[in-house]
């Protein structure tokens, strides 16, 4: 199993951005809703192609351990400032073991494969994650697990709680510029401390994302207003479930709340595909720019 993730990790080659067709249109071939005699089983076009980002070799690991007869799930994990990242958790002998074939990594304690949870509380306890690294290739990178006591996780399926305080000690941030692109949100969140994700709304590579934005009472006693900037209109049939009403623009989604501590959640796992959202490619909306400040 080991030897097949090193297979993957020293083949596979990151950051190409030029893809072919198939590959751009891997959602719908492989859409759960197409009868399975015409789905394509998730990975297998990233088999034919073997580049990408950390999501295409998450899928072709799990695509061969399938046909092994394995049972293996992507693993996303979110980190305040070193981004998002997404590996492998693959059942053996009843129990969950993790492996990072983009970053070239997994771990093992006493001859055994760890689960990422069990990593994760390992290194809360005061380890260095590299006493357990079984490197896949030369050089590993290990920048989100030196952060991996605050990092949020989950095998895929599972909901993946990000919580997210807000800094509203100057009564107002800004995420991004409205300037039509996503590319600064992302890098913005990370920079921030909040997360790489926000330029995303909706169920972008299949996460189930739960957002809760929240303040310091102290920072915002009367609450505050987040806006969504979109590079499209919102649909009304088609919006993140909530705990507070959504308020809705020409191209921004917004919601206020009097309670920092309770905060706004958006949940995106029933953000699902529509004949609407098929023709535009995307079930979820990019993000311009996000405001935030307290009321």
């Amino acid at each position: 199993m080991i030897n097949v993730a090193r297979w993957a990790a020293t083949k596979f080659k990151p950051n190409k951005i030029d893809l072919p067709w198939y590959r751009r249109y891997d959602f719908l071939l492989s859409h759960r809703l197409l009868p399975e005699f015409l789905r394509v089983p998730r990975g297998t076009t990233d088999l034919f192609y073997l580049d990408g980002w950390c999501n295409s070799m998450s899928s072709i690991l799990t695509r061969v351990y399938a046909a092994a007869g394995l049972r293996a799930v992507q693993h996303d994990l979110v980190s305040p400032s070193a981004g998002g990242h997404s590996a492998v958790s693959v059942r053996l002998d009843g129990r969950w073991a993790y492996i990072d074939p983009f970053m070239g990594a997994a771990f093992t304690k006493k001859g055994r494969l760890l689960s990422l949870s069990r990593l994760q509380e390992l290194v809360k306890n005061g380890h260095d994650p590299r006493e357990f690294l079984i490197t896949l290739r030369d050089g590993p990178k290990l920048r989100i697990y030196d952060q991996l006591d605050r990092v949020a996780h989950a095998r895929e399926g599972e909901r993946l709680m990000v919580n997210i305080l807000l800094p509203l000690a100057g009564g107002r941030i800004t995420v991004g510029k409205l300037d039509g692109r996503w590319e600064d949100v992302q890098g913005m969140g990370s920079k921030l401390g909040l997360t790489s994700y926000l330029h995303a709304l909706g169920p972008r590579y299949n996460r189930n994302f739960f957002f809760h934005f929240i303040a310091d009472p102290a920072e915002a006693p009367g609450g505050f207003r987040i806006v969504f900037h979109l590079t499209e209109a919102p649909d009304p049939d088609h919006l993140p479930e909530s705990n507070l009403p959504a308020i809705l623009g020409e191209r921004t989604l917004a919601y206020e709340t009097g309670h920092p501590g309770e905060g706004v959640r958006l949940s995106y796992k029933n953000m699902g595909w529509s004949l609407k959202r098929l023709l535009k490619g995307r079930s979820w909306y990019e993000v311009d720019m996000i405001e935030v400040e307290r009321l």
